[in-house]
């Protein structure tokens, strides 16, 4: 769906990765926040 919005391509290999691992890597973080930065645009 965000492939849509213009200039928006995300990264997703951070999909797969144990999300109960502490601390969250940066990659981890930035897929995160990537998760709910969109939501308003689309």
């Amino acid at each position: 769906m965000l492939q849509k919005l213009p200039g928006v391509t995300l990264e997703k290999g951070a999909q797969k990765v144990d999300w109960g691992k502490r601390p969250l890597t940066s990659r981890m973080v930035e897929y995160a926040l990537n998760d709910v930065r969109y939501l308003r645009p689309l």
